[in-house]
């Protein structure tokens, strides 16, 4: 460091710490949804597992997106808001990438090929995009489209972008008396509406990916039940909040 400071180790473990230590108390505080975490875990574990015999690619993209997801879980059970957005915006985009190329085989390549030169670069980055996969999607399934597009954008909105909802809803300002104390919350507490809103959005998306999944490897034995299990978890889900709209 220039200033000839030593830094403090312990700052980061205080804070992976009460990471923890949320983690612990939102699972507690939220069995139901979590509950619904963990049958969405089983159903990815389910079509992912066994015997694959379609395109690789698109599959690859797959698997991709249930790292995402698991990610996406472990940061929103640990109350920190915005970057959860992001990270399940990204798994959304995979299973989105994966569609397109199960649209159109031959896409594979330009996926392939991107860093093989500058055109190639520039070709998958038009090819590739969120909003090519929703085109595909709404051929497959508009009533999926309709929800995977309104998670999309609430991503964006709320923290894939450095937005204004990224910032303002998790900004403190304290009056130091000749000065003012700015700061970004980074964990929010267990029991907060913040919390809750986002471990249910973490919830939604995934049943969204666990839904695109089932096209992305159709004629893959589980993927009709990875469907099936996908819309069941989302109905559970609105129930729970009182909402007969799935796409909400």
């Amino acid at each position: 460091m220039t200033n000839g400071r030593v830094p403090n180790k312990r700052k980061l473990a205080e804070f992976l710490n009460a990471a923890h230590r949320n983690e612990q108390q939102i699972i507690e505080q939220h069995p139901q949804i979590y509950a619904l975490m963990d049958r969405l875990q089983q159903s990815f574990e389910n079509i992912l597992g066994g015997l694959y015999e379609g395109p690789p690619t698109p599959a690859l993209l797959v698997l991709t997106a249930h790292g995402y997801f698991l990610a996406g879980v472990r940061i929103a059970l640990a109350g920190q808001m915005p970057p959860v957005f992001p990270v399940l915006r990204a798994g959304l985009e995979s299973v989105l990438f994966g569609l397109i190329m199960t649209a159109d085989p031959s896409k594979e390549q330009i996926w392939a090929k991107r860093a093989t030169s500058k055109s190639a670069d520039e070709k998958c980055r038009k090819t590739f995009t969120a909003s090519n996969g929703l085109r595909e999607l709404v051929k497959f399934d508009p009533e999926l489209h309709k929800g995977v597009e309104t998670y999309y954008s609430m991503a964006i909105n709320s923290g894939a972008h450095p937005n204004v909802g990224a910032v303002f809803p998790h900004m403190n300002i304290e009056d130091g008396g000749t000065y003012w104390l700015a700061q970004i919350r980074c964990i929010h507490p267990a029991d907060s509406l913040a919390v809750f809103d986002t471990i249910r959005y973490a919830v939604t998306v995934g049943a969204y990916m666990l839904a695109m999944m089932s096209y992305v490897m159709d004629g893959h034995a589980p993927a009709k039940e990875a469907y099936d299990d996908a819309h069941t978890i989302i109905g559970e889900l609105n129930k729970m909040l009182g909402s007969d709209n799935t796409n909400q």
